[in-house]
């Protein structure tokens, strides 16, 4: 696997879509949230045939827990099936949140992403429509060590659908020093199972320097 195809599929399992896990939104005091998922990613080029065979799996556990209405903490792991995992603890304060309109919050996060310590500072930008939310979330992964930088930018679109079901379509990308830009479009759907846990099921698929694609299965749990 190449170090640009390593990247992409990094960038593209970072964050999963949705107001649920956005950063521009506080989590309800005393409220939790918490979800995993599993990515197959594999090259576009091999058939999905023998995508289980040549592909590879990236597991997610993601939480966040609603300390007060100014403060969040979270965690964001990420176990690849070779290499070392990625173990990120974060902490989200508002910058501007009303009522209705623009939703704007920081967030800082410290951890290990591949054995490398890094300080993780990020931006988010939400707006609730009549219908679902649009969604920016901006970050820097800076490594204390030689690893370099990387910027992750995720763009998303929600559309809220009968019965509580959801439409999540994002656009996904990252920049490092030695690498160039790359952007993957992931979009998936989420039904409700009980009341408080629902089920994700989605795809990726890269557009700009990244030549994979993939699937993606998923629970969150509101609680």
């Amino acid at each position: 696997m190449t170090r640009i195809v390593q990247l992409c599929l990094m960038a593209a399992l970072t964050l999963s879509g949705g107001p649920a896990q956005a950063g521009a939104w506080m989590r309800e005091t005393s409220s939790w949230f918490v979800s995993t998922t599993t990515r197959l990613v594999w090259p576009k080029d091999v058939p999905a045939a023998k995508a289980r065979a040549d592909g590879w799996t990236y597991h997610t556990i993601y939480a966040e827990y609603g300390v007060s209405e100014r403060l969040t903490l979270g965690v964001d792991i990420g176990v690849p099936r070779e290499g070392e995992p990625k173990v990120i603890v974060f902490m989200r304060k508002p910058i501007r949140q009303p009522d209705t309109g623009t939703q704007i919050a920081w967030d800082l996060g410290v951890g290990t992403i591949a054995g490398d310590t890094v300080i993780r500072p990020g931006l988010g930008i939400g707006r609730g429509l009549e219908n679902g939310w649009l969604n920016a979330d901006a970050m820097a992964e800076i490594s204390v060590g030689e690893a370099g930088m990387a910027f992750k930018l995720d763009l998303t679109y929600g559309i809220n659908l009968a019965r509580d079901r959801k439409i999540v379509l994002q656009v996904q990308s990252s920049k490092t020093a030695e690498d160039p830009f790359s952007a993957t479009f992931a979009p998936s759907v989420i039904f409700p199972l009980t009341d408080s846990l629902s089920a994700e099921v989605g795809g990726s698929y890269g557009f700009h320097e990244d030549e994979t694609m993939g699937l993606l299965l998923g629970l969150w749990a509101d609680f």
